[in-house]
């Protein structure tokens, strides 16, 4: 799995990586690793926190890299 780190995505806790948006129906929706930004949201029903995508990215918000593609 490909990552981007930098200061702005750790204090913001917001995670930077090539992926799909949803592993569990990747197959069923045909999606594709592309570069997202993922939070963690809060369950109140089951006492947990999920990972959510919220956004689709060329460039880190943060710090301004363009991620690259690797095709």
């Amino acid at each position: 799995m490909e990552n981007h780190r930098c200061k702005g995505s750790l204090k913001n806790e917001i995670s930077i990586r090539k992926d799909y948006e949803n592993e569990l129906v990747k197959d069923i929706n045909g999606d594709k690793k592309q570069w997202r930004m993922f939070a963690y949201q809060y369950d109140f029903d089951t006492d947990d926190y999920y990972e959510e995508s919220i956004a689709k990215i060329k460039y880190c918000p943060f710090c301004g890299d363009k991620l690259e593609t690797g095709e």
